[in-house]
């Protein structure tokens, strides 16, 4: 029993690392995980948990997602509402609403680092080489977005894992750079 209409699945707008990104209908995306077959179901429990600990620390800042997954399979399958925007780029940091809100997710990240969570990637694969936080859209309303609530862990997912424990740092530096640059 499929839990989405397979009819309304569209164009293909996105790559993730893990996640292919169409969409679906007319005002949702769908994420397809093309990596899940690697680690059975131990991908979809780590997105579920992920996304209840992003939730946890950064309210409505993160986007909601249903889970349509294959349960059978572990096949990790979400949809989300698609949010019309733009990768959150420094130019934006101009909009005092922006910078505001920037800040609100940094004071999150540091209470994250504190409590001895892993942190959510910000980045995204965009972000890796153009100067954005490609998980971050600012909407047309100037509201701040989270639309990938992965934490950068690999622990609970290997051997898949390792690849993202070794990419960590590098995110992690790469993020912490644009924040502090986007905070200027």
């Amino acid at each position: 029993m499929d839990l989405y209409d397979k009819t309304k699945v569209g164009k293909k707008i996105a790559d993730g690392g893990d996640r292919k990104v169409y969409m679906y209908d007319i005002d949702k995306v769908i994420k397809f995980s093309s990596l899940s077959f690697f680690s059975s179901k131990k991908l979809h429990i780590k997105y579920t948990h992920d996304y209840l600990v992003c939730k946890n620390y950064l309210g409505n800042y993160i986007v909601e997602k249903t889970d349509v997954s294959d349960r059978a399979t572990g096949k990790s399958i979400e949809i989300q509402p698609f949010i019309q925007g733009e990768a959150l780029q420094k130019k934006h940091t101009t909009n005092p609403r922006v910078i505001s809100q920037l800040r609100d997710i940094v004071k999150a990240l540091d209470k994250m680092k504190n409590d001895g969570i892993s942190l959510i990637d910000l980045v995204g694969n965009i972000g890796m080489i153009k100067p954005c936080l490609s998980n971050i859209i600012v909407d047309p309303f100037g509201n701040l977005r989270i639309i990938d609530a992965v934490l950068l862990e690999g622990k609970t997912v290997r051997p898949l894992g390792i690849i993202l424990e070794v990419l960590a740092p590098l995110i992690l530096a790469r993020q912490n750079y644009l924040l502090r640059q986007f905070s200027k």
